[in-house]
């Protein structure tokens, strides 16, 4: 090769990685991997940064191509690259030594732009609003994702203030232009005023509703009609959804917002319009609940609903007895007082209405998200790898076939007291959330897990409460 063509080349290869660098910040995935994967991408002076680029995609993504990336690294000695990307898979699954190790790589590697951003993101994660609120600049300046930061704290915005998050959606805009969040600006507008009343009894009961594999209640709307809503911890932004439009339509008060193409779900083949209604209802009281509907297809319940749909109750379940109850958080300290010893609190960590919690698996303990409309224990297939699980060869059923899958058994410790045995958990590539945006986790936990007890999901506190049952 003559020293001309060579200059060429790495030129060509330089610039062809910088377009892809320009295409991740701006969320355009799919671009940014054709040029990385590209043979102008792979020259000798850019091809480690390109497999480390490409490895961040596969690792938001969940994609067991993130390993292949990490082996690429290690046989090339990218010992920086590989270095960052093993810490940011400990952030991917939310593993409790991520403050420690990335620590330790701050010192090896002080100038590293990445860093300071994962060190930032435990400290959302710690519950430090604050400080990530007034940090969120300097360390957007030098990222690979610039708008990684106002999109972390959009995601905790919808849980604490809806004005920054009309704040945070202006400032990931003027970086990427309108994207998949931008739809909902209007309905963060309209949230930002409403004023939810609701029944002043300390402890209301209502009826338990079996759906499917999960749990859900009964409620009353101010008319006296009854819908079936699903407890599904998954629904992000605290809404309640109800997948039929003639039901939705059929509920009292006026459609206040309709969001064209506004939701989608896994059973659908496009998104549907979403329309939302300020309404009332007789059991529970409350007024002024703003619900949303759609065209879908719901076999198990009119619809579902976020545990924080209700905001001055915690809700609690009891499978076991098929109970529900609304507690105020007076009632629910009488309750804790009452049941010392036999409960288990566990901190949960909210972002978007999702809640996480901290969970030991195979001696290393990681994040799992709470999501009781799905079965039973789900893991990502990093996380699987990460945690050394062994994985074998099944089935799951769905809709009267079976499909093939990959399956798991381990024990899993919540807090001091609780341990489950999984028995045939599944292993796939599904990630709800992402280490970047502050919604790591190493899988969930659904309704087969919690069916074993009484609990309680305490929006004052930040808890879950785990009732052992009488044996």
């Amino acid at each position: 090769m003559t020293l001309l063509l060579w200059h060429t080349l790495s030129a060509q290869s330089i610039q062809t990685v910088d377009q892809a660098k320009a295409a991740l910040s701006k969320m355009q995935y799919g671009k940014a991997l054709q040029l990385l994967q590209s043979d102008t991408a792979t020259g000798v002076i850019t091809g480690q940064e390109a497999i480390y680029l490409e490895g961040e995609i596969n690792l938001m993504l969940g994609k067991d191509l993130f390993l292949k990336n990490l082996q690429q690294l290690d046989s090339l000695g990218a010992d920086t690259h590989a270095d960052i990307l093993r810490a940011k898979y400990a952030l991917f699954i939310g593993v409790d030594s991520a403050d420690e190790i990335i620590s330790r790589l701050l010192q090896k590697y002080p100038e590293n732009s990445e860093l300071p951003y994962c060190q930032w993101l435990l400290a959302l994660k710690q519950g430090r609003y604050s400080y990530c609120k007034s940090s969120a600049a300097d360390v957007s300046e030098n990222l690979i994702f610039p708008f990684a930061p106002y999109l972390a704290l959009y995601n905790v915005a919808w849980d604490n203030n809806f004005d920054d998050a009309i704040s945070y959606l202006d400032s990931i805009e003027m970086q990427v232009g309108s994207f998949y969040e931008s739809k909902y600006r209007k309905l963060i507008k309209l949230q930002q005023n409403i004023q939810v009343e609701s029944s002043s009894d300390e402890l209301l009961e209502l009826p338990y509703a079996q759906c499917g594999p999960g749990m859900g209640i009964l409620l009353t709307d101010s008319r006296g009609d009854t819908i079936k809503m699903e407890l599904d911890t998954g629904t992000g932004y605290s809404w309640m959804t109800i997948h039929d439009s003639a039901s939705g339509s059929n509920l009292p008060g006026k459609d206040t917002l309709t969001i064209k193409n506004g939701i989608s779900y896994n059973y659908m083949n496009h998104p549907r319009d979403f329309h939302f209604k300020l309404t009332d209802f007789k059991k529970p009281f409350y007024e002024n609940l703003l619900v949303g509907y759609f065209n879908g297809r719901f076999s198990k319940a009119d619809g579902c609903f976020s545990p924080f749909f209700f905001p001055h109750h915690a809700i609690q379940f009891d499978p076991l007895n098929e109970k529900v109850y609304f507690r105020t958080a007076s009632n629910l300290a009488k309750y804790k007082k009452q049941y010392q010893g036999r409960i288990t609190s566990v901190p949960y960590v909210i972002r978007n209405g999702w809640i996480f919690i901290p969970c030991k698996v195979n001696q290393k303990t990681v994040l799992m998200m709470v999501e009781t409309g799905s079965r039973d224990v789900n893991f990502n297939r990093l996380a699987a790898t990460y945690l050394d699980l062994p994985v074998y060869d099944g089935f799951v059923r769905w809709r009267g076939k079976d499909y093939p899958t990959k399956k798991v058994d381990c024990t899993i410790e919540i807090g001091e007291e609780l341990i489950y045995e999984v028995k045939g958990g599944l292993v796939n590539d599904f990630v709800l959330g992402n280490h970047y945006y502050g919604l790591a986790s190493a899988g969930d936990l659904g309704p087969d897990f919690f069916k074993n007890y009484v609990f309680t999901i305490d929006p004052f506190n930040r808890e879950i409460i785990f009732e052992q049952p009488k044996h």
